[in-house]
């Protein structure tokens, strides 16, 4: 980035009220905390990819070959609401391991 656009930035982040700029702020460290994320994860799919697609190739054929078997998921989703959920009173009131289990 140039020093013209940082200078930019700064004029108008100077224009703003400090209130203002410290909510700026804080939206941009979230933003490039997002960014910074979304790299690690770019880096990290493409370090794996082909692995990926060598796991994929294998299971293929081994269904091709008949040596898989599906797979027996049963699984119950609960969804639970709020009347589920003990009230913050309640909550507080949880052994440290219950509140764990139920976070």
């Amino acid at each position: 980035m140039s020093s013209s656009v940082i200078a930019t930035l700064v004029e108008m982040m100077e224009s703003l009220p400090e209130t203002l700029q410290d909510r700026v702020v804080e939206h941009l460290r979230e933003y490039l905390e997002d960014l910074r994320d979304e790299e690690q994860w770019n880096v990290s799919f493409q370090n794996t990819e082909q692995s990926l697609i060598v796991a994929a190739q294998r299971a293929k054929q081994e269904i091709s070959a008949g040596k898989a078997q599906p797979l027996d998921i049963d699984i119950g989703l609960e969804i639970p609401t709020l009347a589920d959920y003990p009230s913050r009173r309640e909550f507080m009131q949880l052994s440290l391991e219950e509140r764990r289990n139920i976070l």
